[in-house]
């Protein structure tokens, strides 16, 4: 068998059938201990709905408490099969199971979940509860009967395996990864890869975990699985570079992994470091670490690669991101540092020919950029060939999981969702939400993140409702449902432009005089003027405050100012933020 065919060789039934990793820790944290204050905004009109948080003329900011005052309890994680929109669709028993996933109730979940796909009259709540019970069933540790209850759902539904939805594949996937079924979790992952066209969330975690499973293959087994999958267009590339790295002299990668498949790690009560890991595949040496594949520093000096946008139509973007580096660097007069940049064009490919460069002739021992997307996602997979790695200045989500040495700087969906409800409910003391988000992947992620957090804070979600991006019957049908609830605040988790149309609805609705809650992407001064009354009294994020009272920022931009003479903006602080990090670690 040359490959492993999606259409034939799908299964559902088992029956039928250092240094870095401080750099990881600073920047996943840096909306709390750098110059990236993460923090809520509200723009200000005269009007009874703005609430003051001090005594600025032009925009609000929250009074923060000292980090260990507002210390919110441990999340319970998120496993990574589990992708699917938080709403309940109105429907009680898939609302009451997932209450008991909040106290850690399992089983009881489970039961509910059952229940509803069971009785369910409407075929999409059934279909949600079905897909909520098998990746219950993930949890406790039950893959083999995830399967088995996935392969009778289909039959029932009249589908093949290669017709699942990806949610539902993403499911099976795993479930084979936790069976150690290698195969037909790479077939199943590829399924997911091909049905969404390499693009989005689903093809993101898809790829990530195909390669952790490669990498983890001991070299015994290893020649074996790549004869097999080296036709496949798929897996075939994942062992390529598989083949790449363990010829540079690295062995199977053995590190442990958080074991999903246990229930306690979903209880709230017990910390994840109590949680036991999952099992090495084979006992066999430990890999050469990430950072031991650095390329070497020259003496005693660090080499600092950054890859930016420099001409073309980002090339005032990139400079921002410039001086941030340059003034970081400049400031660090004891550290050793030389810096190398390096031009994109705006363009993938000379990205990644420039990524190339600066690892084999500039020895980096690190790249901070790529700035756009697309360059971003072409130089993660030069950075996993060779071992150098990246911190994004992206906004897109998702790109850690592009590589293990892959990194992202900036406020990430959960924490920009933490500090909105801190503040909402510190500052404002809001009780009731209600959530109106895009059906588009960040629309959900933010909704499923919000609900989660708001019932951990003790906020009542009265309801969520999902709308068709710029399409006006959905947004005000979307509203008008809302509009019935008694929130007294409102979160929608999209652009400004995107959400054009919630708005007006909202402001001419029942809860007009509902707070509006938004993301990180409504930090845009002159589209909040534009916007004028439609969001009087609004709270939204603004990762960077230049006019923050913090000792750290107001020295940061004074010092900035004096020397570029012009204040800083967000890529500046990120920027500064990521190259002060780095050389530090």
């Amino acid at each position: 068998m040359s490959r492993v065919r999606f259409s034939t060789k799908l299964r559902i039934s088992l029956n039928s059938l250092n240094r870095f990793n401080l750099v990881k820790f600073i920047i996943a944290g840096a909306c709390v201990f750098g110059v990236l204050a993460c923090g809520v905004t509200t723009p200000s009109r005269d009007t009874s709905r703005v609430r003051n948080t001090s005594q600025d003329d032009n925009t609000k900011v929250s009074n923060r408490q000292p980090r260990e005052a507002r210390r919110s309890p441990k999340p319970i994680p998120t496993p990574p099969w589990q992708l699917w929109s938080p709403d309940s669709l109105g429907d009680p028993t898939i609302e009451s199971a997932e209450r008991a996933l909040l106290r850690g109730d399992l089983e009881s979940a489970l039961y509910a979940y059952r229940e509803a796909s069971r009785r369910a009259a409407v075929p999409q709540v059934q279909q949600e509860a079905k897909l909520r019970e098998l990746g219950t069933l993930l949890k406790l540790g039950k893959s083999e009967t995830a399967l088995k209850s996935l392969s009778t759902y289909l039959k029932v539904q009249n589908l093949q395996a290669a017709d699942a939805d990806p949610r539902f594949a993403m499911v099976a996937a795993y479930a084979y990864t936790h069976t150690s079924d290698w195969d037909q979790a790479l077939a199943w992952f590829g399924m997911i890869s091909n049905k969404t066209n390499g693009q989005g969330v689903y093809a993101r975690r898809a790829i990530a975990e195909s390669q952790r499973i490669v990498a983890r293959l001991p070299s015994g087994a290893f020649s074996s699985y790549a004869q097999r999958w080296e036709e496949d267009a798929f897996a075939g590339r994942i062992f390529t570079r598989e083949k790449l790295r363990r010829a540079r002299g690295a062995s199977a990668d053995m590190s442990r992994r958080q074991n999903w498949f246990s229930p306690l790690l979903y209880r709230p009560e017990i910390p994840a470091s109590d949680v036991p890991r999952m099992a090495q595949i084979e006992n066999t040496p430990l890999p050469i670490p990430v950072t031991s594949r650095i390329a070497p520093r020259s003496g005693d000096q660090l080499v600092l690669g950054v890859l930016l946008p420099l001409s073309g139509k980002y090339a005032a973007h990139a400079e921002k991101v410039k001086k941030g580096v340059e003034f970081a660097v400049s400031e660090m007069l004891e550290e050793n540092v030389r810096v190398v940049f390096a031009d994109t064009k705006g363009e993938p490919l000379v990205a990644e020919t420039e990524y190339q460069r600066l690892v084999t002739e500039q020895n980096v021992n690190l790249v901070l950029g790529p700035l756009l997307v697309k360059t971003t996602e072409i130089v993660s997979r030069q950075s996993q060939k060779f071992g150098v790695p990246i911190v994004s200045f992206t906004k897109r989500e998702g790109v850690p999981a592009l590589g293990e040495s892959v990194f992202r700087l900036g406020a990430t969906a959960e924490s920009q969702v933490a500090e909105l409800l801190a503040y909402a409910v510190t500052e404002l003391q809001i009780t009731t939400v209600a959530i109106v988000y895009p059906e588009v992947e960040s629309g959900r992620e933010f909704a499923t993140l919000f609900s989660r957090e708001a019932a951990r804070r003790g906020v009542q979600v009265v309801d969520q409702v999902s709308y068709l991006q710029g399409n006006e019957i959905s947004a005000t049908d979307a509203v008008a449902r809302v509009g019935r609830t008694s929130a007294e605040a409102v979160f929608i988790p999209d652009s400004l432009e995107n959400s054009f149309q919630v708005l007006a609805a909202l402001d001419s609705s029942e809860l007009n005089s509902a707070i509006l809650l938004g993301p990180a992407q409504w930090n845009d001064p002159i589209a909040v003027r534009g916007y004028g009354q439609l969001l009087d009294g609004a709270v939204y994020v603004a990762p960077f405050f230049p006019r923050s009272e913090k000792p750290t920022v107001a020295d940061f931009v004074s010092k900035y100012l004096e020397k570029f003479k012009t204040e800083p903006e967000l890529l500046s602080a990120q920027a500064y933020d990521a190259a002060w990090f780095t050389v530090k670690a």
